[in-house]
This record gives C-alpha cells, structure tokens and sequence, in this order.
C-alpha cells in the first residue's frame, strides 16, 4: 500500500492550545535538536488525556473526522496511537521508567480505540492500526531527552512490548524489523501478534555517500537524498520475499 503520512507532535501545532508533552517541553527547553518530519497521522496522548483521567472528547471527535474524511476521499486510515510522545503528567510519574506507564497507556488507547468504534456506523471507518512508531528509535529519542538513563532501555522495551501485545486485538505492526539486536528486545517478543509488515524509507547513509552521514550527524537529514532503492533492498534481499 502507498500513501503519505503524518505525525501529531511534528505537524499539527498547538491549535490554539499548550500541549504539555515530553517532546514538547524539551523543545521548550532548547534540549533537544531532533528535526520535524511529516508523516504518518499520530494521535497525540497528551491531547486526548491532557490530566489523567480527564479525556477531551472534543479532540477525539477531531481525530474520528479526520478519519472518515480519509474514508471519504477513498483512502485507507493508519493510525498511528504512540509516536514518541505521552503527556507531561506521564512524565511526571517516571515515563517509561515507571511501571504505571503500561497500565495507563493501555487506559488511553483503549478509550480511543472504543471511541473510533462507538457506533455501528463507525465500522466503516475500520482503520489500520500501529502500536507504536519505530520502537527502536523511540528508545534513542527517550534517552535523548533524559526521560531515560541508557541503562533503562531495556525496561522500556519490555513495557512497549507488554502495550503492544495487550492491545493487539485492535492494533498490529512491525517496526524496523531488519536489526538483529533490535529484534530480540522487541520484534521477536511480539512476532505471534504481527498481521502486516511497515516498513519507513528517509534517506541513505552509506560509506559510499559520505554527504548522507554527514547529514545523519548534524540533523539535517532532509537535505540527504532518498535512495529509494533501500526499499528493494528490505523487501527482496533482507526479507527475501518473492
């Protein structure tokens, strides 16, 4: 399936309103330089939960129009429900490093997923759903932002797999499933609840092309180019599929 993408924290603003997240207050902050890309359409926790335990059905009712206007216009919906950010007051208690957070991200996400399906209507919608965005990296960007020691990396993938596979009945993806390493924290701990393979194209960094390094260095990977070949590469010689 082609298509675009979009994410909530790198392209929807504030709209009028602070979104107290944990990228957004690193921004605020000036720690941290990770660039904004476009893509995907993430739902953004710390909207839909601003205080916990208090939803906002004003910004649920926003996401599910979005969505039948997708419809709509014949395409397919991917929702995205963790893309790297969860609200301050998440934070607050410890992030990741918390063992609240599994207990509460499930709370959000279910009650987002239950809005998307309130009616019998809503079926129609029926979008394809991500758990959450490219778990390796995520871990790089919690470390990043001093969320998280590196010591606590493991800890938070193995919550990210307790979320995954709790939420499975409505959510299945397979994030950046060609490193070994990566694969025994996470992929292969979820690979009986995996329905379809996604698979991110950005740029290319090779020996060959020292540019493109620099650019993974300095975050102005926008400028590297494409190298949209590393596609075929992923799918006919990593997954060797036919």
């Amino acid at each position: 399936m082609w298509g675009v993408s979009s994410s909530g924290y790198q392209c929807e603003g504030d709209q009028g309103q602070k979104i107290d997240s944990n990228f957004q207050r690193s921004v605020d902050n000036n720690t941290t330089t990770q660039p904004y890309y476009a893509y995907r359409i993430g739902i953004q926790w710390s909207r839909l939960e601003p205080k916990q335990g208090e939803f906002n059905i004003t910004a649920i009712a926003v996401y599910k129009d979005i969505l039948l206007t997708m419809r709509k216009a014949g395409m397919t919906p991917i929702v995205t429900l963790d893309h790297w950010t969860f609200p301050g007051w998440m934070l607050d208690l410890g992030g990741w490093a918390s063992e609240l957070t599994v207990t509460n991200w499930l709370t959000n996400m279910k009650v987002f997923i239950d809005a998307v399906y309130a009616t019998s209507d809503d079926i129609a919608l029926d979008p394809w759903w991500i758990s959450i965005n490219e778990a390796q990296f995520y871990g790089v960007i919690e470390v990043s932002l001093n969320d998280i020691t590196p010591a606590e990396i493991p800890i938070m993938f193995e919550r990210m797999v307790e979320c995954h596979r709790s939420i499975y009945d409505n959510v299945a993806y397979v994030p950046n499933g060609v490193n070994p390493g990566f694969d025994a924290l996470f992929l292969d701990k979820i690979a009986d609840k995996i329905d379809w393979l996604g698979i991110d194209q950005y740029y290319g960094s090779t020996p060959s092309d020292p540019g493109a390094n620099a650019h993974s260095v300095d975050s102005t990977t926008y400028m590297a180019l494409i190298e949209a070949e590393g596609i075929y590469y992923v799918l006919f010689v990593h997954l060797k599929l036919t």
